[in-house]
């Protein structure tokens, strides 16, 4: 996936603020000018020379820091992208586990090379990468990368959305590719283009078609399957144990309720 362009890479630090060691880096030029946005909706902070050369440090050096480099596919990568592969009947994304790494793909947009024991990550995509039509499928793809990246501090992603309600839960597609990731440990809820305190208050929502009555609290057990089912960790082997843990700890700590459509605020799609 290795660019032939002499333009050197940017830097961008997800969630900023809260310094997590988490970064993209891309040739800018290689991509969709839209690229820029995109990555600040995804909560995405571009870094200046100095601090991407500080980030190189912390790459190098920290064992949880995690760098995904964004690459034009070269024509190899591209055809791998678009075959046609026999797990496609399960959908747009499949995972292979190879010999000390795994390989992602999102049919059409993008292959994502990782290994949990190296912190450098690789994506070969196409220069329409991060443009308003690809917006989520881009969303999705840079979104499971965070899962992967995120899981080994033990913060979890759930396909949903932070409404007035609570953290309303569902579907990838029903949730347009939307992932709130919630660090229990330091009380911290990341959505779309920020971080904020994770109250005791919060609670988890499922929209139950059914439901007709007010909001009604979930059973432990219940909760806890709710918030796994909706999680966006997607691993050859299933869900690591640092996810299940803090998917018990939610369930355990935090209520989830069921809520009819009528209850909401806003529509979630």
């Amino acid at each position: 996936m290795q660019s032939v362009s002499n333009e050197k890479y940017k830097y961008y630090q997800f969630a900023k603020e809260q310094s997590l060691p988490i970064y993209i880096r891309l040739r800018v030029a290689e991509f969709d000018p839209e690229v820029v946005g995109f990555l600040q909706v995804m909560n995405f902070t571009e870094l200046s020379e100095k601090e991407g050369e500080s980030a190189q440090q912390i790459i190098a050096t920290s064992q949880m820091a995690k760098v995904l480099t964004i690459d034009e596919a070269t024509p190899m990568v591209a055809s791998q992208i678009r075959s046609n592969f026999q797990d496609d009947k399960y959908g747009m994304e499949s995972i292979v586990q190879k010999p000390g790494y795994n390989v992602y793909r999102y049919k059409n947009m993008a292959m994502i090379v990782l290994s949990l024991a190296s912190n450098e990550w690789l994506m070969g995509t196409f220069p329409e990468f991060g443009h308003t039509n690809k917006e989520y499928e881009c969303r999705v793809v840079i979104n499971r990368y965070l899962s992967w990246a995120l899981a080994p501090m033990g913060i979890a992603g759930f396909w949903g959305r932070k409404l007035k309600e609570g953290i309303v839960l569902g579907r990838m597609n029903e949730v347009k590719g939307e992932v709130v990731f919630i660090d229990v440990r330091n009380r911290t809820l990341f959505s779309k283009r920020e971080g904020v305190s994770l109250k005791n208050s919060e609670v988890f929502i499922k929209i139950d078609p059914l439901h007709k009555s007010s909001p009604a609290r979930m059973r432990f057990e219940d909760a806890q399957a709710f918030l796994a089912i909706h999680s966006s960790y997607f691993g050859a082997n299933g869900m690591p144990l640092a996810i299940r843990q803090v998917v018990a700890t939610i369930a355990k700590n935090f209520h989830s309720y069921k809520f009819a459509i009528s209850d909401l605020s806003q529509e979630l799609n």
